[in-house]
C-alpha cells in the first residue's frame, strides 16, 4: 500500500494546487506556489522527494501539472494562470536537470484544448 499522507507531512504550510502521477506510477509531480516538486516511489513503496525541482518566476503561481506519455521521456506540462510551459528531464554525468522546452512559454492557453484522462 502506498503512503497516503506524504504531502501533508513533507509540505507543511504550503498550498498544494495539483498533483500528477506518472504513467507507470513511479514519479509524482506536486505544484505549490511557483514550484513543481518531483517525488520518486522507491522499492518499499515510499515517496522520496528529489533534490531537483522546477521553479518558475516568483510572480507566477503553478496551477496544473501533467506528465507526458513515457515514449517522450520524462516530460511535464506546467501551467500558470496565463501560460503553459513544457519541461524535460535530461540525464547527465551529475544526475540530470530539468530544461524548459518552450522558450518563450505559450501565453495564449485559451486557444489550446487540454484534456486530462480519468482512468
Amino acid at each position: 500500500m502506498l503512503q497516503s499522507n506524504i504531502l501533508v507531512e513533507n509540505c507543511p504550510g504550503e498550498c498544494i494546487k495539483d498533483v500528477a502521477v506518472s504513467w507507470h506510477g513511479t514519479k509524482m509531480a506536486v505544484c505549490s506556489g511557483n514550484t513543481v516538486s518531483i517525488w520518486t516511489c522507491n522499492s518499499q513503496q515510499q515517496w522520496i522527494k528529489e533534490e531537483l525541482c522546477i521553479e518558475l518566476d516568483k510572480l507566477k503561481t503553478v496551477q496544473r501539472v501533467s506528465w507526458a506519455h513515457p515514449e517522450f521521456g520524462q516530460v511535464l506540462a506546467v501551467s500558470t494562470l496565463n501560460e503553459i510551459s513544457i519541461w524535460e528531464f535530461r540525464s547527465n554525468a551529475n544526475g540530470g536537470q530539468w530544461h524548459n522546452r518552450t522558450a518563450p512559454p505559450i501565453s495564449e492557453p485559451r486557444h489550446l484544448v487540454i484534456k486530462r484522462c480519468e482512468i
